[in-house]
């Protein structure tokens, strides 16, 4: 009865019109402003009475199409998805059965918005009623995939759940990694270590390898060298759910041909990282962090990364800045929590010069040179800045290369209680 009513209210709601879902589509309380972005019945807890299934968006503002959270409703279900992984671009659902008890499971995707194209899936049965989470972006859902630079333009890759190493040879790309620029190889001599880094899945697809109807989940990881347009391999796993758990049963590494040709000199190779570094801003992000300013606490980062190596007050920055040796970034925060700087040290910034930056940005909005140093400003959408830094230009090193650089959410800075109108850069 529970069912029929849902169907009829919603069928109600959809007659007259309206997108937004109220109180009374369920006896869970609504997060205020969500949309329904997707809509289907089917019989996903195995009673063989249709559901009503809807996916839900709780947008950030009214002018991006950035879900800040998604929800699932089911019948008078609400579930809410893992913080770590909550939100996304074009959130969508397909229905699947997963765990081969013959019952449609609910397969949902959303893009990140990321550099590298990365996605969130998440897989939840309803059998019987009882929400259960089979597949969320955890470490472990993804194959855990190690590997260096060898001497003669060689690459080691490990994929850890198989214990098998697999050598890719990179001698095309000879002219690239011979670049002093990189100081990568001489001679086709290693010069320093060379770690490569694996992007979370771009793609995952539900796929039914021997046609029985139960479904597989096939994913593909890019492999990256020196910068992140520098990829090595494609990776595709091919998971089974089996004993309540996800079981790799085949992993194909195709190597991927001469990426570096489009790159064909050194400025092309920094006009390429500085395009990556705007798009993130953006959208509040610095590279190779998933955390944005604005929209993130400190507790968030904390949770997932462990303690900062350091913490202080920075009187002249507006907040309490945190620093991850590991991840050779810092974030500052607010008191509420809030973080309104990214700053990252990444060792790729390196290869970017002062001028470069300016052909590409322009002439910047802000510049100050202090303290040996020249910062640089720029604007990155309505809420977000970008500050560059380098050594104050010399007589002997007219053209500096980048020390660091920071996204900045000056808003966050800003203290009504002690009449502190904030940064402005």
């Amino acid at each position: 009865m529970k069912k029929i009513m849902v169907l009829i209210m919603t069928l109600v709601f959809c007659v007259s019109g309206f997108s937004l879902v109220t109180a009374a589509d369920t006896k869970q309380p609504l997060p205020q402003g969500s949309i329904v972005l997707q809509k289907e019945t089917a019989d996903v807890t195995g009673d063989g009475v249709k559901d009503y299934i809807q996916l839900l968006g709780q947008k950030f503002d009214n002018t991006s199409p950035y879900m800040k959270s998604i929800y699932l409703l089911v019948n008078e279900t609400l579930i809410k998805f893992p913080k770590d992984s909550d939100g996304g671009y074009d959130p969508k659902f397909v229905l699947k059965d997963f765990n081969g008890d013959k019952i449609p499971d609910i397969f949902v995707s959303s893009e990140t918005g990321g550099s590298g194209g990365i996605m969130y899936y998440h897989i939840y049965s309803l059998k019987g009623g009882k929400v259960k989470l089979l597949f969320s972006p955890t470490p472990d859902s993804a194959l855990n995939i190690t590997g260096s630079f060898q001497d003669n333009y060689k690459v080691n890759l490990l994929i850890q759940q198989t214990n098998t190493t697999y050598t890719l040879d990179f001698s095309s790309r000879k002219s690239e990694y011979e670049d002093p620029q990189l100081n990568l190889y001489k001679n086709g001599k290693l010069l320093r270590k060379g770690v490569v880094s694996t992007d979370y899945y771009g793609l995952l697809t539900p796929i039914d390898v021997d046609k029985d109807g139960v479904y597989e989940i096939q994913g593909i990881q890019a492999v990256w060298g020196i910068v992140h347009v520098d990829t090595l391999a494609q990776v595709t796993s091919t998971w089974k759910w089996v004993k309540d758990k996800w079981k790799v049963i085949k992993v194909d590494v195709s190597q991927v041909g001469d990426t570096l040709k489009s790159i064909t000199s050194d400025q092309d190779l920094q006009k390429t990282m500085l395009s990556n570094i705007m798009a993130l801003a953006k959208k509040g992000k610095i590279i190779n962090c998933e955390f944005p300013v604005k929209t993130t606490v400190i507790e968030d980062v904390e949770k997932k990364w462990g303690q900062p190596n350091k913490t202080e007050w920075i009187p002249a920055a507006k907040g309490t800045y945190t620093t991850f040796s590991k991840q050779n970034i810092v974030f500052g925060f607010n008191k509420g929590s809030q973080i309104f700087e990214a700053r990252s040290f990444d060792g790729t910034l390196g290869k970017i010069n002062l001028s470069t930056v300016k052909e590409v940005f322009g002439k910047p909005a802000y510049d100050v040179k202090s303290g040996g140093q020249e910062i640089i400003g720029y604007t990155a959408g309505s809420d977000y800045k970008i500050l560059l830094v380098f050594p104050q230009p010399t007589k002997s090193i007219a053209n500096p290369y980048m020390d660091h650089y920071s996204v900045l959410y000056a808003k966050g800075t800003v203290n009504m209680m002690a009449d502190d109108p904030g940064r402005q850069w």
